[in-house]
């Protein structure tokens, strides 16, 4: 210690450290630091054929989806209404395809809805209009596929018990939203306890 830095701890209490923009090996994104080993428990156990991100803002976060897409040789497909890329040099050298588009849109509605659908599991990761997109593209998964949102707690106690915990500090969706989807589409949680202390919850569909 030279006298010019505050005292601080070597190693830092994880969940003390827990904030809402974490730079994950130096990749800047709105994430936890427990979203990347719980995303990447999900994808080794579930083996998808394709991944759908909506909501790329800088790609921090998309940079390891394609990082995962690259050496399991699977497409990485990411949405954003604006081009906020930071990492374009990375997206190139991973084959991430990047789309500007409105989700919402009827014609790019058609165009996720047919990659949803090919064969293999689909992972869909919600993390921009988080319950609009989960309640309208839930409704084309296949059995077996994945949908993720971000931002997420069951319901406003456990909002502020992740709060208390600090977790998360943020939230967007709760299951109240998309409890008729889930019904209507079979879809059961997956990974509960993981991916509460991630901010996110993740849903299969289920025959």
């Amino acid at each position: 210690m030279n006298g010019t830095e505050s005292e601080r701890p070597f190693f830092f209490n994880p969940i003390e450290e827990s904030r809402l923009n974490y730079d994950y090996f130096g990749l800047s994104m709105q994430q936890n630091r427990y979203a990347m080993p719980a995303l990447g428990i999900l994808f080794e156990y579930s083996r998808p054929a394709r991944i759908i991100e909506f909501g790329t803002y800088h790609g921090g976060l998309c940079v390891l989806l394609g990082l995962y897409g690259k050496t399991k040789n699977i497409p990485v497909y990411t949405y954003d209404i604006k081009d906020q890329i930071f990492y374009q040099d990375i997206f190139n050298f991973l084959g991430i395809r990047f789309f500007e588009k409105d989700i919402f849109a009827p014609a790019v509605k058609e165009e996720i809805k047919g990659r949803i659908m090919e064969a293999g599991r689909t992972i869909v990761l919600c993390d921009a209009i988080k319950i609009k997109e989960f309640n309208m593209y839930a409704d084309y998964l296949k059995n077996g596929d994945v949908i993720f949102a971000h931002d997420y707690a069951h319901d406003e106690d456990d909002f502020k018990k992740m709060k208390v915990q600090k977790i998360w500090w943020h939230n967007e969706i709760m299951y109240k939203d998309i409890e008729i989807c889930c019904r209507r589409n079979q879809l059961k949680p997956a990974f509960a306890d993981l991916f509460r202390t991630a901010a996110w919850c993740c849903f299969v569909k289920e025959p």
